[in-house]
């Protein structure tokens, strides 16, 4: 690995798939980068912020160990048979899957071509056990004693575990419960599931948020649950793409560029400012910079 002196590894910190993680643009007439796909942004999130954190990049790389310059197939058996996890036969964890992406954490994701990226992505998790690792889910049915007289137990339990109003039900599958209410804006039913997690806090929170969020997409798609629409600035593909975009923003900055300078830069480069003003850049450098202390 190349020290940069920098907040993160990189050959060149300048380079545009080290800060440009914008969708294409209306009128956008460049054909010839490869622009961050929806679908990817989750996973460009967790590899190009990670870059940033020190103790990440020391834990990946040290439990690499003699495979520092092995390629992603050479790195996905030393997975499968030196982990704990690979040893028992769990797919990677979605989250850390840059662990056994070779170029991690010195070239940027989007360097990576989108057909490598899916190629890995199938081998790391084939259709058939397509499971990154989640939080382990107790039955509700043995932690609980959800047979008991639910008369009993408090206000909160009771509004968690009852129905409120006409035609809404509750389903108890052994582990969970899901009570299903209708939204009051869309009169549509949505499921509100109730459910008791194992949580190890020898790992940071960040990474229990982590897997949570894991076992809420699996839980979503197994039972082919869809979510509320929820578009523009608050959506969650947005709001990790904006997140994504600042730090292009800082990592400019951390380059040597000013505000005015960054701004010139990226318009000379893509033929459009990542940001307006330097009124935005100077945000979106320091909400960078209260990112990535908060994942570390």
């Amino acid at each position: 690995m190349t020290p940069t002196g920098l907040g993160w590894p990189t050959n060149n910190p300048r380079e545009r798939t080290e800060w440009d993680f914008r969708a294409r643009w209306k009128g956008c007439t460049d054909n010839q980068f490869d622009f961050l796909p929806p679908e990817e942004v989750w996973y460009c999130h967790c590899y190009e912020f990670d870059r940033c954190l020190s103790r990440t990049v020391e834990d990946v790389l040290r439990w690499r160990g003699n495979n520092q310059s092995a390629n992603f197939e050479k790195l996905l058996d030393h997975y499968w048979r030196t982990d704990g996890n690979g040893k028992e036969g769990h797919p990677i964890v979605g989250n850390w899957f840059y662990m056994i992406w070779p170029e991690w954490p010195q070239i940027p994701y989007l360097t990576i071509p989108f057909s490598e990226r899916k190629r890995r992505r199938e081998m790391m998790w084939p259709v058939a056990t397509k499971k990154p690792r989640t939080l382990k889910l107790l039955p509700l049915g043995e932690v609980g004693q959800a047979h008991v007289d639910i008369s009993k137990c408090g206000g909160l339990v009771r509004r968690a575990f009852q129905p409120r109003g006409r035609g809404e039900r509750t389903v108890f599958d052994g582990k969970t419960f899901t009570v299903w209410r209708k939204d009051h804006q869309d009169e549509k039913e949505y499921p509100h599931v109730v459910a008791v997690f194992e949580i190890d806090f020898s790992l940071s929170p960040t990474r229990n948020a982590r897997l949570f969020e894991n076992w809420c997409r699996a839980h979503q798609a197994q039972n082919n649950w869809k979510s509320k629409p929820n578009r523009g600035q608050t959506s969650d593909t947005d709001r990790l793409r904006t997140q994504l975009i600042h730090l292009g923003a800082w990592r400019l900055h951390e380059s040597g560029f000013s505000l005015l300078g960054g701004k010139n830069f990226t318009r000379a480069k893509s033929g459009l400012s990542l940001f307006a003003d330097k009124a935005e850049w100077s945000r979106a450098v320091k909400r960078a910079r209260e990112l990535i202390e908060i994942y570390s």
